[in-house]
């Protein structure tokens, strides 16, 4: 097999240690200790790769313990066995999502506002964001702290499948629908359910014929009595009484008894269809339209890897003011601190690249965007700083203007990201739509960052459910409630702990037994010439922009770089690296995993 002709390029730097965490604020000898590499770009299919195996970009990083700089370009894994707060890549299932009650009173509180210009008359129940606590990765600390509701035992779980099973069995579409709706809520306690069967007659019977078969009323009642299930013996009298009703009109009516089945199942289909819980689209599609209300949100949606917007540059900069206002009311930074030339380092500069050099589908392009929200169309307050990968939405960050913060914007933004991917997944991935892509067929997920149990702030996250979080040693997404249990008994030990059962295995693990010479042969390195590959993406927009963009460069590569340029190995190159170097590759190939062996992910080295 070749190797990969569009690679991602690297620099590894090894395992790091902060001064302090910034989430327990512990300075002593178990500091926050990362695994790090900058990277000069990342495809996007890479960038997925590394974040189902503990990866995110998107950090604080340190050169010689001196200089602290938040970057976009910087990746790191937390080393879990030895870092003071262990960190557990976390992802919700957004076609499954459920909406919290929190997350409804947000939803309501907003209506409100555009509808009516009514602003919230109660202090909601979420938790206190702590300003002084720095989030990098985790931005969103607004969600009230529900209780997780609790996951079903073994035997539910049989149960239920077992109820599934015969509704799926029953013969006839009337009785299947109605009697398994009734049942439906005894069912999910483990309570038994009795299967019946209705012969309906076909349409050309005459209705005096119709043939009821089923047990008798009391023979039933009795059975479900000996079952010492009394809530099913309710439910069961109603159904009976209810075919008996409908069988007494049928002969009264003259008319077929299966026929006033179909109106009944119709008419009750309707009473569900109206009582269901309201999806998060119901929410937001309520919400007014310019003209229809005091106020309206619109979203604009901005492409940070390799903008081509003419209008980039104006929009760009209206979010670093909301992003200055937000860093120094809500998280007590220094203006200094949040100067354009960091903003552009931390949240604007993407080393995200495609996979093909060329994208040929009318769908959103992957990469990094930002997601501003302007109200009315004319004020921004709100900005998402997020990324578009092959099966997720990765949330990296938000910050709004302060003083909005009665709409509680970091949950509405997070609510809303979900809701995108929801809709591009439906308009996308969906075999039944005629926009159907197939880049987008295992688009589903939303990306929350880090999960870190022994800070408290953090539990906002498992609302967002269905949850998972990421086994540390196979990889594998296990449901949030059953990680809390095992992290509840074994947090406070200082080891991996794992989520996945011992028959689940990491089948992209580099074995530690494997042969240094093999291993080294397949660690790539890429020649750069730095005197014909340096070139500024402002070059790529309008001469009225490129100006202010001159300070922050990026290189840019053609499919031609690739074939021209062929990797050296690690092997060929050990005589000529530093030894002290060299473990730190080997690390960090071991680390990735087995896509590093393909050259995928190539560590860049200077011509000069």
């Amino acid at each position: 097999m070749g190797l990969c002709t569009n690679p991602s390029l690297v620099i590894p730097y090894g395992s790091h240690s902060s001064g302090q965490c910034g989430y327990c604020k512990n300075s002593s000898d178990d500091k926050k200790t990362n695994w790090g590499m900058m990277a000069e770009r990342l495809t996007v299919s890479d960038y997925q790769y590394m974040i189902d195996r503990g990866w995110r970009r998107y950090a604080l990083f340190s050169i010689a313990d001196i200089n602290v700089h938040r970057s976009g370009t910087y990746c790191y894994k937390p080393l879990n066995d030895i870092t003071c707060c262990p960190s557990y890549t976390i992802r919700c299932d957004a076609l499954q999502f459920h909406l919290k009650k929190s997350h409804k009173r947000v939803l309501k509180n907003m209506y409100n506002f555009l509808k009516f210009g009514q602003l919230p008359h109660e202090k909601m129940s979420h938790q206190k964001e702590d300003p002084n606590n720095l989030r990098i990765d985790d931005h969103r600390m607004f969600v009230s702290e529900e209780n997780v509701p609790p996951v079903l035992s073994f035997k539910n779980v049989i149960a239920v499948q077992q109820n599934e099973e015969k509704t799926k069995n029953q013969t006839n579409i009337y009785q299947t629908d109605c009697f398994s709706d009734e049942v439906s809520s005894s069912s999910t306690k483990n309570t038994p359910s009795t299967s019946h069967t209705l012969n309906t007659p076909n349409n050309n019977d005459d209705n005096k014929n119709v043939e009821f078969q089923s047990n008798s009323s009391s023979d039933r009642i009795q059975s479900s009595l000996s079952d010492g299930s009394h809530k099913i013996k309710a439910h069961l009298r109603r159904w009976l009484a209810k075919q008996e009703h409908l069988r007494h009109r049928s002969l009264k009516e003259n008319r077929s008894f299966e026929i006033l089945l179909q109106e009944y199942y119709e008419r009750r289909q309707k009473r569900l269809d109206k009582n269901k819980p309201k999806q998060i689209e119901d929410f937001l599609q309520s919400e007014p339209n310019k003209g229809e209300g005091k106020h309206f949100i619109e979203i604009r949606l901005i492409r940070t890897s390799s903008p081509t917007d003419i209008d980039y540059e104006s929009r760009i900069k209206l979010s670093h003011k909301i992003y200055e206002q937000y860093q120094i009311h809500i998280h007590n930074d220094d203006k200094e601190d949040c100067t354009w030339e960091r903003f552009q380092r931390f949240l604007v500069k993407s080393p995200l690249v495609l996979d093909d050099f060329e994208w040929n589908s009318t769908s959103p392009m992957f990469g990094s965007y930002h997601q501003q929200y302007w109200l009315d169309g004319e004020k921004l307050i709100a900005v998402g700083v997020i990324d578009l990968l092959p099966r997720c939405l990765s949330s990296v960050y938000v910050f709004y203007d302060p003083n909005y913060s009665f709409l509680h914007l970091g949950t509405y933004t997070a609510l809303r990201e979900i809701a995108y991917v929801r809709h591009l997944s439906k308009l996308y991935s969906s075999n039944n739509s005629i926009q159907s892509d197939r880049l987008y067929s295992n688009f589903n997920s939303y990306y929350m960052g880090y999960y870190i149990h022994n800070c408290r702030k953090m539990s906002y996250k498992s609302q967002y459910t269905p949850a998972y979080l990421a086994c540390p040693i196979t990889y594998h997404w296990i449901p949030i409630n059953d990680c809390l249990h095992i992290l509840n008994q074994f947090n406070s030990i200082h080891s991996i702990i794992r989520f996945s059962s011992f028959t689940n295995m990491d089948n992209n693990s580099i074995p530690n037994t494997i042969d240094i010479d093999i291993l080294d042969s397949n660690i790539y390195f890429y020649i750069k010439d730095n005197h014909n590959k340096k070139k500024s993406s402002s070059s790529k927009r309008s001469s009225s922009t490129s100006s202010s963009t001159s300070s922050s460069t990026i290189t840019i590569y053609t499919k031609e770089d690739f074939i021209q340029n062929t990797p050296i190995s690690l092997y060929n190159l050990r005589s000529y690296l530093n030894k002290h170097a060299i473990p730190i590759f080997r690390e960090w190939a071991k680390l990735l995993g087995k896509r590093v062996l393909s050259g995928h992910f190539q560590i860049i080295i200077s011509s000069s």
